[in-house]
């Protein structure tokens, strides 16, 4: 894991700027956030489409995805774990509880729940959003 920023105070609040960079950084990133007390706030990119009505007679929408750094503050976090290659059935690939279908790939990921924590013109403050994190 490589630290790219930190701030922190004497009574230990504070910041820190990580990237992660294989399957145990996200292990130990994951520690880091599931530690009590619950409701640490995680900034990343996130892809979100935008839906905005075009003509109000006819109720034509139109939509456009577009990169935005979210802030939420995190009450939930699944880890959902490298694929071992002693596991893969022959047969089938089975979907674990943690794992979702648009997001197979071997490596670790986690997936970051709760309310949006910071102010953005596409997103309201207080909605609802997942943030899913990868080792890059």
């Amino acid at each position: 894991m490589k630290p790219i920023w930190r701030q922190i105070e004497k009574n230990h609040a504070g910041s820190v700027t990580l990237k992660a960079e294989n399957d145990e950084d996200m292990w130990n990133v994951y520690n880091l956030i599931n530690m009590p007390p619950q409701g640490d706030q995680v900034r990343s990119a996130s892809i979100q489409q935008i839906v905005t009505e075009t003509s109000s007679a006819t109720g034509a929408k139109d939509s456009c995805c577009i990169k935005l750094n979210l802030t939420i503050e995190v009450n939930k976090v699944l880890y959902s774990g490298a694929e071992l290659p002693s596991a893969k059935s022959a047969a089938n690939d089975l979907i674990t509880p943690t794992q979702s279908s648009s997001n197979l790939s071997n490596g670790a990921s986690l997936h970051l729940s709760d309310q949006i924590s910071q102010q953005n013109e596409h997103v309201k403050l207080g909605a609802f959003h997942t943030l899913d994190l990868e080792p890059k």
